[in-house]
């Protein structure tokens, strides 16, 4: 059975807008709030941004508090630098003899023991140049140093020695390095070989 409608056309006219209208209304409204949740959610990772900037901020200025009384130490860094520049240059290329034994400590391989380290340096008396130049005046030479390291120490087996002669060709500041010899000891029942090194030390020419 159908149903008949006795309405005037202008009636359902106007139902039919009112049915689109609720409809484009609820639209609207969906996509306003799509829109005010994107928004929203922009604002959130917004204000944890900020959040994060703001603690990072306070860690820098926390850590730049705690590292004030360090800066003391680099401006003595800077000072015993400068200390260390002057001194070089005064004493005219002399070795640093402590770093020089500290050195050759740190390159003594396992199966050796030292039982003695010296060194000593000359300082060669100012030769004049030859006379019958241009001017016919006599000329100075630089004032040059040349040194010696002498080591002295038992190693287990002969390898061992080879071994110690090879790491002190790491060392800055020493040359022609050679062992003198190596001979076999009886040490306390043991096999041992007493060994004697020798390097030289040639020292860059210092200030006037």
């Amino acid at each position: 059975m159908k149903n008949i409608s006795l309405l005037p056309p202008e009636i359902k006219a106007e139902q039919r807008s009112r049915q689109q209208l609720r409809l484009a209304l609820l639209c609207s409204g969906v996509v306003v709030l799509v829109f005010l949740c994107i928004y929203g959610g922009l604002i959130f990772l917004t204000y944890q941004e900020k959040m994060e900037a703001s603690r990072l901020q306070e860690q820098i200025t926390e850590v730049q508090k705690k590292a004030i009384p360090y800066q003391k130490y680099e401006v003595l860094k800077a000072d015993v630098d400068t200390l260390e520049k002057i001194n070089n240059a005064a004493v005219g290329g002399i070795p640093n003899w402590y770093y020089l034994f500290a050195e050759v400590g740190l390159e003594v391989p396992e199966g050796v023991w030292l039982t003695g380290c010296t060194a000593s340096y000359n300082k060669p008396e100012k030769k004049q140049a030859q006379e019958g130049t241009e001017n016919d005046q006599a000329e100075s030479t630089p004032v040059t140093y040349q040194g010696e390291l002498t080591i002295r120490g038992m190693a287990l087996d002969h390898k061992d020695v080879a071994a110690f002669v090879k790491n002190l060709h790491a060392i800055q500041g020493i040359d022609n390095i050679r062992c003198q010899f190596s001979s076999e000891q009886e040490v306390e029942d043991q096999k041992a070989y007493e060994f004697e090194i020798k390097a030289s030390l040639p020292v860059q020419k210092g200030g006037e």
